[in-house]
């Protein structure tokens, strides 16, 4: 099994809001039934070597637990899915349209990839390779060369 793990500074946003979720739910139904979920990876059969760009959505849901959707761009588009929380089936539904975190879709441009292994409450990642992805360009109406700065 492959596995999708964003850079240390997008898991702190990601753990952020999952303890947020888990915060609002206890205190909206009285009842810790919530359970966070780790780690806050995305798991595929096979992942490409070569990506356009990524990002991860605000979270859903389907039905019994809550995930980051992770769309890669490549040559193809994959979604994955990083699930954050489980849930009893049917509560979800009804505190997914109250529950809308902000700072949303997050942009990934440092992340790393891997064969994980998952068992017994751990987890190791074999073969993990990083990647970059290149910074969007700005497009500015005047090239550098005529700027007037300081004039």
């Amino acid at each position: 099994m492959q596995a999708f793990i964003p850079h240390r500074d997008i898991q702190l946003i990601l753990a952020r809001t999952q303890r947020s979720f888990i915060d609002a739910y206890t205190e909206r139904h009285g009842v810790l039934s919530v359970w966070p979920a780790f780690p806050l990876w995305a798991y595929a059969e096979e992942l490409p070597t070569l990506y356009e760009s990524c990002n991860i959505a605000e979270p859903c849901t389907d039905g019994h637990s809550w995930y980051f959707p992770v769309k890669i761009a490549t040559s193809t588009a994959q979604q994955l899915r990083i699930v954050f929380a489980t849930c009893p089936k049917g509560a979800a539904i009804e505190f997914a349209k109250e529950f809308k975190p902000e700072g949303f879709p997050l942009e990934v441009r440092v992340f790393k990839t891997g064969t994980a292994v998952c068992a017994d409450n751990s987890w190791q990642l074999f073969d993990e390779q990083w990647h970059k992805l290149s910074a969007p360009e700005i497009h500015s109406e005047k090239p550098l060369s005529q700027s007037t700065v300081g004039t």
